[in-house]
């Protein structure tokens, strides 16, 4: 049976632990990253500009893109920072759906005619 949970909220702070567990965990830091933002910065220097960043924009700016600080709606694919319903879909696999298509849904069942 599937199991519902909402999105854990983003912060600045949970970016750079997300980071620092991605990139060095191990104690080595891996990779070097290349964005207009980033320019050519190591996983290191990423994660001490995370470290000091106070909003998402700003973590955004640090790595180059949105992709730390925005989920993705499996359904209509926009990205939000608004928490969303997650519900698993596999064994690693999670699905992430937004209000407007959680809501489309249900408007959809109540109507109860299947398509």
């Amino acid at each position: 049976m599937a199991k519902f949970n909402i999105s854990r909220l983003r912060t600045p702070e949970k970016v750079a632990e997300a980071w620092k567990h991605q990139y060095g965990r191990t104690g080595v830091w891996r990779g070097v990253y290349y964005s207009e933002t980033a320019k050519s910065k190591s996983a290191k220097e990423i994660y001490d500009d995370l470290c000091h960043s106070t909003t998402l924009d700003e973590c955004d700016k640090a790595i180059g893109n949105t992709s730390w600080t925005t989920n993705n709606c499996h359904s209509c694919e926009k990205a939000s920072r608004k928490p969303m319903i997650e519900m698993e879909a596999g064994s690693d696999e999670v699905h992430r759906i937004c209000a407007s298509c959680l809501h489309e849904a249900y408007q959809t069942l109540l109507k109860g005619t299947p398509s």
